[in-house]
């Protein structure tokens, strides 16, 4: 198999060279979200670090029905805004709508529902670019492809990889790829949480014990993939991702594969759809979850009994300490003097 040195000088001899065009939509981004920080067993828990709502299925103009999804609660100098018919008949789409004045130059590119439930958000885009026309958002085999610069011209031999913009409001430009690779075939993006994940070029062969990352297209060309263990002892695989308009690779990380801290309830799917498409009918979903809520009833039990023994607790700590504040009375000194005192009279 080709090595990675030389599958790197194989694609710069067909490349052509891109930009990485760091256009900032204004002030969006979420600084305590990190795309892909942290990998683990349990599902969503590579989801950032976000607070989602759920927003339910609607039917839009023309019949067309939009499936429920998740959305993030609030998002800085936007307000969210449901689907809605105005006064004139006329649909007005959901999504998040900018609060401040309208921006001199830009055009705003609405958010849409992604593959997984998962709602991108709408971004602001310039105008006009020189040497590069705007493709509006539309599918090509039921994926959508959000809208995107595009050059004028054609490369033959060539197919461009459209742009996209990145979790932190930036935009990733798009570059020209061969048809062909010896040895690989290429791996179309996909959305992951409401981002998009770009495509790569993955080997036909695999090698037991290692795991394929794939590469990127950054301001220094085609940084091809490279083979890594599947596992390493202590480490933790954090994958690589966007900050900045510059890629961050992938890299080890001390920790293990445990339960994930964080600062938001990571979503819930419904209880009829599965982990990862693990449970494939709805006769083995239903089995799981009647497992779940059997747990769950028994996790319920276990607090209602320690409850009600706290509880019980703190109504006999309550009755020694009258108890014994009654017996106290009785025998002070003071009281027993008082009694000798009648007697005597």
């Amino acid at each position: 198999m080709m090595s990675s040195r030389k599958a790197c000088a194989f694609l710069a001899m067909w490349m052509v060279p891109g930009v990485v065009f760091a256009q900032q939509a204004p002030p969006t981004s979420d600084p305590d979200a990190t795309a892909g920080d942290g990998v683990d067993d349990e599902y969503y828990n590579d989801l950032p670090d976000k607070d989602y709502v759920w927003v339910e299925g609607y039917e839009e103009e023309g019949g067309e029905w939009t499936e429920g999804y998740y959305r993030e609660r609030a998002r800085d100098g936007y307000e969210w805004s449901d689907g809605y018919y105005a006064d004139d008949d006329v649909w007005v789409n959901a999504g998040w709508y900018w609060l401040g004045a309208p921006r001199i130059g830009y055009v705003w590119v609405s958010g849409h529902r992604t593959v997984g439930g998962f709602w991108t958000r709408g971004h602001w885009r310039r105008s006009n670019r020189g040497g590069r026309r705007w493709i509006g958002g539309h599918f090509v085999d039921g994926l959508w492809i959000t809208g995107h610069w595009r050059p004028h011209g054609v490369h033959a031999g060539h197919v461009w990889v459209t742009g996209h913009w990145a979790s932190d409001g930036y935009w990733i430009d798009g570059w020209w790829r061969p048809l062909h690779y010896s040895g690989y075939r290429w791996i179309t993006g996909s959305w992951r949480y409401g981002s998009w994940m770009g495509g790569y070029w993955m080997p036909m062969n695999s090698r037991g014990g290692f795991v394929w990352v794939g590469g990127h297209y950054g301001s220094g060309g085609w940084a091809a993939g490279r083979w890594r263990r599947s596992n390493k002892t202590g480490r933790v695989w954090r994958p690589g991702y966007w900050s900045g308009g510059q890629w961050t690779s992938g890299s080890w990380v001390k920790g293990h594969h445990g339960a994930k801290k964080r600062r938001h309830r990571a979503v819930r799917r419904s209880k009829y759809q599965s982990k990862r498409s693990k449970y494939k009918t709805r006769h083995q979903t239903l089995r799981k979850v009647k497992k779940l809520n059997r747990k769950t009833q028994r996790a319920n039990q276990t607090i209602d009994r320690s409850k009600r023994k706290a509880k019980k607790k703190v109504r006999n700590d309550r009755r020694t300490i009258r108890k014994n504040t009654r017996v106290k009375r009785r025998t002070s000194p003071k009281r027993r003097g008082v009694r000798r005192s009648k007697r005597e009279r």
